[in-house]
């Protein structure tokens, strides 16, 4: 199932990739493709953006990294919504791609209608539908459906200026609780005011006393990850530029 699962995300991947360089327009000496580098994919499910290089493009092979001119604004987040439930598709759990989709925009369109983008505790949300996509797999023809969002596109964790329980408790304060906070992996940047911001809100749900303290908890012990983590990075860059050297000056 997994196989067929990927052939349903890969095709409904370059359908979108498709449309969305169209929208972009092209330029001559410039072009834009699929950048997935950074972002998160689990079973039935997956998240890619587009980046915007110099030259022409190369085919399938791999663009020079220095060409790299920007990356998209946004972001496409890909449900395999017509999957079928089975208990063993994901860590021995069912997995309702359907209801994790619909979850995904709801909360998502709520934080949109309760925040600014500056404030949202979640990716900005732009759009979202659904579309079917044809395949092959073992020699029968199949047509899916797959739910997408568009989204803002983030950035990865870098010497960030707010706490993750500051964001948590914006999330609550609209009513949902994120239930996903087992590691920092639903954790992303938002540039360039390098505020934290929430990922992945597809397990979301109503807030209640257990689910609030539960986050609550998470959030406290990812914060003291985060600011180890910052402190490491800092420790690292004024090691390489020999900043000890000027300590006593």
């Amino acid at each position: 199932m997994a196989k067929k699962g990927g052939l349903v995300l890969g095709k409904a991947q370059m359908m979108l990739s498709e449309e969305y360089i169209k929208r972009l327009g092209s330029e001559e000496g410039r072009y834009w493709i699929l950048d997935e580098f950074g972002l998160t994919t689990s079973f039935g499910a997956l998240t890619f953006g587009h980046a915007l290089y110099k030259g022409e493009p190369s085919g399938p092979t791999t663009p020079d990294a220095s060409t790299k001119m920007r990356v998209s604004d946004s972001v496409y987040k890909i449900f395999w919504t017509s999957c079928p439930l089975n208990p063993k598709f994901w860590r021995g759990q069912p997995r309702n791609l359907r209801q994790a989709f619909e979850n995904e925009v709801e909360v998502l369109q709520t934080a949109k209608r309760n925040y600014s983008k500056k404030e949202n505790p979640c990716p900005n949300y732009y759009n979202h539908g659904t579309m079917e996509v044809s395949i092959e797999f073992a020699g029968e023809n199949y047509t899916e459906e797959i739910g997408w969002i568009e989204m803002e596109r983030l950035d990865r964790i870098d010497k960030p200026t707010n706490s993750l329980v500051d964001v948590v408790n914006r999330l609550h304060n609209i009513g949902y609780t994120h239930n996903d906070l087992s590691s920092i992996a639903n954790v992303l940047q938002r540039n360039p005011s390098r505020v934290l911001v929430l990922i992945d809100v597809e397990k979301a749900e109503a807030v209640n006393e257990t689910l609030v303290q539960g986050d609550l908890a998470a959030a406290k012990r990812l914060d003291g990850d985060i600011g180890h983590s910052s402190v490491e990075s800092i420790s690292d860059t004024m090691r390489q530029l020999k900043m000890e050297d000027y300590a006593s000056m």
